[in-house]
């Protein structure tokens, strides 16, 4: 089985990411930086596993989510889905997991 991590879009990560950043390493100008640059880190991080894939919502060319990781990604029935998104604070992230039906 296969795991889907349905992130955000680019832009919003890695703003995120920046806001993180900032935080960690003072003084740096993170949100000069591509969000791609930023965005690529996790792919790199993550390229290792096993059957993880990470999808950025504005990579999925239908509305209905299950329908585009299945054309567009490959994803089959029984496939684990963790769906980040932004939480309903600044700066707060949620996750909800579920599994793609048969």
């Amino acid at each position: 089985m296969a795991t889907f991590y349905l992130l955000p879009p680019r832009t919003f990560l890695a703003d995120r990411l920046a806001f993180f950043l900032k935080s960690v390493l003072p003084g740096l100008d993170w949100i000069r930086v591509r969000p791609g640059d930023l965005t690529d880190v996790l792919g790199t991080a993550v390229a290792g596993e096993p059957d993880v894939f990470l999808v950025h919502r504005e990579d999925l060319v239908d509305d209905d989510v299950e329908t585009a990781l299945r054309a567009g990604f490959g994803a089959e029935a029984g496939d684990d889905v963790i769906e980040v998104r932004a939480g309903a604070r600044p700066g707060e992230m949620t996750a909800r997991r579920w599994k793609l039906a048969a």
